[in-house]
Order: C-alpha cells, then sequence, then structure tokens
C-alpha cells in the first residue's frame, strides 16, 4: 500500500511537473542513474580523482506488486575517485557506509522532492512529514565530504522528474496525478477529437478512510467531466 500526506500538499509544492516515468529502484531507474551519476562524476573529476570509496544502499519495502512480488525492492552505489559503480539488490549492513530501508512509497516520494528554487521550510516540512509516517532504519551516515554530497544532491535533482510518486487512492496528491493523466490523455492526437462533443461527469466517493492519509476522518472523493 503506498502512504500520502492526506490533505496537506507541501509535498506536491515541491514536487516536478508530471508523473515521471520510472519507478525508484527499479532496474531502468538504476541504469539511468548509474548513467548520470557517471556523467556528474566525469565531469567534476578535479573534485572527485582522489575521494575515499563511499557506498549508499536504499530498500523500499512493499514496492508495487507487478514489479517485484513479496520482496523489498533495493539498490545501491559505490563511488571511489572517478569510478561509479550502481546495481540493483541490496547490502548487508556491513558492506554499506550508509544503508536506509523505508516503505518503498516513502523513498519514491522522497526522491521526487527538489531542493533547486523551492521555499527551504517547505522542502523542510515535505521531507519531516515522510520521515514521520513511516518506520525508517538507517545504519552509517553521509561522510562528511561536500563533494560527496554534492555529488548524491545532483544525482537527487536530476532523478526527480523521472521517478514516479506514489499516493493513496484519492488523497489531494493522488487527484492531482490523475488530473494530469487524464489531461494529458484527452489532449492528444489519439483522444481529442473523439471527446470534443463528449459533456459526462464522473464522481466517486471513499468512506472509512485510512488514517494516515485522511487523519481527520474526513470522506476521500473525486470527480471528473
Amino acid at each position: 500500500m503506498s502512504i500520502a500526506l492526506g490533505h496537506n500538499t507541501s509535498l506536491l509544492a515541491v514536487m516536478p511537473d508530471g508523473i515521471g516515468d520510472l519507478v525508484f529502484g527499479s532496474e531502468d531507474w538504476v541504469r539511468v542513474a548509474a548513467a548520470k551519476l557517471t556523467e556528474l562524476v566525469l565531469a567534476r573529476h578535479s573534485e572527485n580523482s582522489d575521494l575515499d570509496p563511499f557506498t549508499v544502499c536504499m530498500v523500499g519495502h512493499n514496492p508495487p506488486a507487478y514489479l517485484h512480488l513479496g520482496t523489498p525492492l533495493a539498490w545501491h552505489v559505490t563511488v571511489e575517485g572517478t569510478s561509479v559503480r550502481v546495481q540493483t539488490g541490496e547490502l548487508a549492513d556491513a558492506d554499506s557506509d550508509l544503508k536506509i530501508t523505508t516503505d518503498h512509497s516513502i523513498l519514491s516520494n522522497y526522491a521526487r522532492i527538489v531542493s533547486t528554487g523551492n521555499n527551504p521550510s517547505i522542502v523542510a516540512d515535505a521531507k519531516s512529514r515522510l520521515q514521520r509516517i513511516a518506520r525508517w532504519e538507517v545504519n552509517g551516515s553521509w561522510p562528511q565530504n561536500d563533494s560527496v554530497l554534492s555529488l548524491f544532491r545532483s544525482l537527487h535533482e536530476q532523478m526527480a522528474a523521472r521517478t514516479m510518486p506514489r499516493f493513496t487512492f484519492m488523497t489531494p496528491e493522488w487527484v492531482t496525478s490523475a488530473r494530469y493523466i487524464l489531461t494529458s490523455r484527452a489532449k492528444s492526437e489519439k483522444y481529442q477529437a473523439s471527446l470534443q462533443n463528449i459533456d459526462f461527469t464522473f464522481s466517486e466517493e471513499f468512506i472509512q478512510t485510512p488514517s494516515y492519509a485522511f487523519p481527520d476522518g474526513a470522506h476521500g472523493g473525486f470527480w471528473v467531466k
């Protein structure tokens, strides 16, 4: 089950437009991340040439069932000087300088947060809410090296727009994503002509909502015209 932020949309405020095209931690996501990280390292050759090796592993529980039934979706990366190794799969705690484990939906949404150009207080609020609504296991820490931190921040920002979010059905965040999908399809060449004379409204309500997504007990729902 994916997790959302109820009626608080600070997360949406610091996410890029659209809904991405890659599932966080999937083979395709890792392949693109590896290419981008290699480019970043090579572009900063003088800064990274003498970096000590650093390995980070991220593990997402409850990934989309159609991708990975019953097991976590994980990936790891090692940066050493100008060498980069990025792979899918989970590493043991002892083999990682930093290992982060939490719900896959939380990692997916966290990966879409963009700091550059956004209000720092809203960014901090979005991150804080994600950190509070799921259990996080963190072994190790980021190194006290500005070059390494800058490298991973740049990778994060570049992958944000490609990463797909995961929101609970009918929350405001889910409705925003649905609006984007429906509007994009309605405007596409495939559907635009056939929809010109259509006047149809669809409405759906969701009762007994989960408390983590609707803390005030409100009903969920959406409508489409």
